[in-house]
């Protein structure tokens, strides 16, 4: 009996579930758990954005205005004219000019300017006709040079900031080819070494040489996503090699206080200086922005239309002496980021929070010292879980409890608010609900039983409160699998010679989809020639790892093997657009899932128009989003400022969603070891929900509830 009792005492059970909790600790859950509590205070804390910074927006008003993007050059050069004129501090353009931008008819121009300069001997004065013609065509070679233009520009107003964008990654090995100087000339040389380091890069995009060159500096746009995703850092240095290049933010605001990439010094994993300003970052040499609070719906920072400020409808006098920002807002044109304030903010407007971040020197900073707080925290908690939790009785036991979570909830926000500190300590706060009173299971999304790639959902643990998702609560998946609902679609447009595009997820769906082409060619199912094309760097990454985590997921080695030789992988936007020049039927994946931003849209503006194509919805589209438009059969489609015509077929499979259906969820459910004492049913639709909801009622006899939003409960 003794020996009984000591495995149900509760300082044991108090050792058992610490021991989880810090194994646990670095889980994506309880990760996106500190995140949460940071986003939380973020939204929380106040402080005034730079009044010098104001952003230029290529917004859908633009575009609608001055034609379908990419603009011509000529457009950015009168631009940088107009500011230049009303001496602006700096002026930082988004916009990547990576590849030429040439008229089609500047070929035959320059060709028509060869031919009248051959027809004119050494010594032989050109007739007047002659002469005429040959004024004409240098006229029209200028107006039709716009990367000249461009840079023209660039080189009179010479406060112009570029961006890089670098692959990231580890690098092996040397470069395949030296850097242009343009570029060398900004890479960082006041730098110490020591225990921190830099995000590592193999390779690079930086804007074509006659148009860099005339730029004050460049700097490197990469973002660090968190672990669910959101950028909330700065990596303010990037290692190439063995050479380290500043963000595009750390320019800029060091060219606004008149320095260079030569004064910026940085101790790798601690800090960087601009003249007096010391920005502290954490180990990965990034910096925790600040994010401003918008004013009531209002963007932080002034943000005007490219298009209002071009044809003088918002005077350029406004910009005189100030920081100028120019980049993209419209839907359809870059892909829109995650952050503390918005779930959906443009990159400008990013690089407009990081850049007032730097210059007032407004950011979250975690001391070197940060880990071993929590740590301490976190065991201290645990000990009083052990050693004294045991001895209280129920109610002093809930009240003490209570108030150290109060406790540590307070010190992360005061330490955040009051003095700008972040120490994770929702760890600690997890270890205290987990031996409460009240056990509360999130269900997180639940995957299908018999997915392609997935096991199946683990079982639930005995749970007081649950919280189950409902995406598809009110559908049931049909029997059909995703090789019977694929095999007939691409049987179809290859037979008309027309090419699928396919709009996936990068992660997840991407490879089940891969997957299951590998299978149908494999057994005959579809054209075995049928090129497929997978244009995604994250889906290509996110493909390679399935190797590296057998067991992990149903693949075998040489499934994954087989999975990645199946498509052509496309990385470069240069290998992207060359798609469009390969005839004959073909298969392209690309992202976003639900086409609201990525490649895939330069893929469907070519390929809607034409009545052979298809396009493949791969899952759940939500509402408003272009894949919801197509699935809903509209005769056009916005993209880049155009209405493009939607004649291609439009197939919807229904077999291919990652998420649990209605008898799925409710099979889940009855797993659990007790009935809870209530279920609250969230993360779907009003109508999907309550399905759910009412089954939950009728068929199980448990109470559940659909919580709206705001509402509180006490669980």
């Amino acid at each position: 009996m003794a020996k009984a009792g000591f495995w149900k005492s509760d300082w044991l059970l108090g050792v058992i579930v610490t021991l989880l909790m810090l194994v646990a600790g670095a889980s994506d859950l309880l990760q996106s758990l500190e995140r949460k509590a940071y986003d939380m205070a973020v939204q929380a804390s106040s402080r005034t954005p730079s009044e010098r910074i104001a952003v230029i927006a290529i917004d859908d008003q633009s575009i609608a205005n001055l034609g379908r993007w990419p603009w011509s050059r000529e457009l950015h050069a009168r631009m940088t004219d107009l500011l230049a004129g009303v001496k602006v501090k700096v002026i930082g353009n988004t916009v990547l000019f990576s590849e030429p931008q040439l008229d089609p008819g500047y070929a035959y121009v320059t060709r028509l300017i060869e031919i009248v300069n051959q027809s004119v001997g050494d010594d032989a004065a050109p007739s007047a006709e002659v002469e005429k013609i040959a004024g004409v065509l240098a006229e029209a070679e200028a107006a039709l040079n716009t990367d000249r233009t461009l840079a023209d520009s660039y080189g009179k107003a010479g406060n112009v900031l570029l961006p890089l964008v670098f692959e990231l990654g580890e690098a092996h090995g040397q470069p395949d080819k030296a850097l242009p100087n343009f570029v060398l000339q900004n890479k960082l040389t006041l730098l110490a070494t020591g225990d921190g380091f830099a995000l590592p890069a193999f390779a690079l995009q930086a804007p074509i040489e006659l148009i860099g060159s005339k730029a004050q500096a460049l700097g490197h746009l990469n973002s660090s996503l968190d672990v669910d995703g959101a950028v909330r850092s700065e990596p303010l240095v990037i290692q190439y090699f063995d050479q380290f290049y500043p963000s595009f933010a750390l320019m800029i605001a060091a060219r606004s206080i008149n320095l260079s990439p030569e004064d910026t010094k940085v101790r790798l994993g601690h800090e960087v200086r601009l003249g007096k300003l010391r920005i502290p970052t954490d180990s990965a040499t990034r910096m925790n922005t600040f994010f401003y609070k918008s004013n009531e719906g209002r963007p932080a920072f002034q943000v005007d239309s490219f298009f209002d400020v071009l044809s003088g409808k918002i005077q350029a006098s406004k910009y005189a002496g100030k920081i100028v920002l120019i980049g993209a807002t419209a839907a359809g044109v870059g892909a829109s980021q995650v952050t503390p304030v918005s779930p959906s903010m443009a990159p400008v407007l990013t690089l407009a929070h990081t850049v007032s971040s730097i210059l007032q020197e407004h950011f979250f900073v975690t001391p070197a010292w940060a880990n071993w707080a929590s740590l301490g925290v976190f065991f201290l908690v645990a000990l009083y879980l052990v050693l004294l939790l045991p001895r209280l009785s129920a109610a002093i036991g809930a009240g003490v409890t209570l108030g150290l979570l109060l406790l540590l909830i307070g010190a992360h926000f005061g330490l955040m608010l009051g003095a700008g500190l972040w120490i994770q300590l929702m760890g600690a706060a997890s270890l205290l609900l987990e031996v409460g009173n009240r056990r509360i299971l999130f269900s997180g999304d639940l995957g299908r039983p018999d997915d392609v790639l997935m096991l199946p959902p683990e079982l639930p643990p005995e749970a007081d409160v649950v919280l189950i998702e409902s995406t598809y609560g009110d559908r049931i998946h049909p029997i059909d699998n995703l090789a019977q609902e694929l095999a007939p679609a691409l049987t179809r447009v290859a037979a008309r010679g027309g090419s699928a595009v396919v709009p996936v997820f990068a992660v997840g769906r991407a490879q089940a989809l891969l997957h299951t082409i590998a299978e149908l060619k494999a057994a005959g199912a579809i054209p075995h020639h049928l090129p497929v094309y997978l244009d995604s760097p994250m889906a290509i990454h996110t493909s390679g790892l399935y190797a590296q985590h057998l067991g992990e997921h149903r693949l075998t080695a040489k499934q994954c093997q087989t999975m990645e030789h199946t498509a052509t992988m496309t990385r470069t936007p240069d290998e992207s657009k060359a798609i469009a020049h390969q005839h004959g039927p073909k298969v392209i994946l690309s992202a976003s899932g639900m086409a609201t931003g990525g490649r895939v849209l330069h893929h469907l503006a070519n390929h809607l128009p034409d009545h052979r194509n298809m396009v493949i919805l791969t899952g759940y589209q939500a509402p408003g989003t272009r894949g919801a438009l197509l699935a809903s059969g509209v005769p056009t489609l916005r993209m880049h400022g155009q209405d493009i015509p939607v004649r291609a077929e439009v197939v919807q499979l229904q077999a291919a969603s990652a998420h649990a259906d209605g008898n799925q969820l409710m099979t889940w459910l009855q797993t659990l070891p007790t009935p809870p004492s209530n279920v609250f049913v969230v993360h779907g639709d009003d109508g999907a929900a309550d399905q759910l909801r009412q089954r939950i009622n009728h068929e199980l006899h448990w109470p559940a509830t659909v919580p709206e939003h705001g509402a509180t409960w006490a669980v």
